[in-house]
């Protein structure tokens, strides 16, 4: 039922779905488990055109389905002393 839905969803032309909750963006069109797009509850669909505007609200990508859009990665900073 879930696939059915995502696809009814895409060919609707949204790409992906906001968790309101933890402020994060996940594609429609993957299949992680890490994801668990069915089990958000509060949530909204969206257009890839509007992927910037939420970006800018504050909603950053999963890592595991939008890892150029995550912003939670812990960089590491490696300082060289000689």
């Amino acid at each position: 039922m879930e696939k059915a839905k995502r696809l009814f969803l895409r060919l609707l032309g949204y790409r992906y779905v906001a968790n309101l909750r933890s402020k994060e963006i996940h594609r429609l069109d993957t299949d992680y488990k890490q994801c668990n797009i069915p089990l958000i509850r509060a949530k909204k669909y969206l257009r890839k055109k509007d992927l910037g505007m939420w970006e800018r609200a504050g909603y950053n990508g999963c890592r595991f389905c939008l890892p150029f859009m995550d912003t939670d990665i812990k960089r590491d900073v490696h300082v060289c002393f000689t």
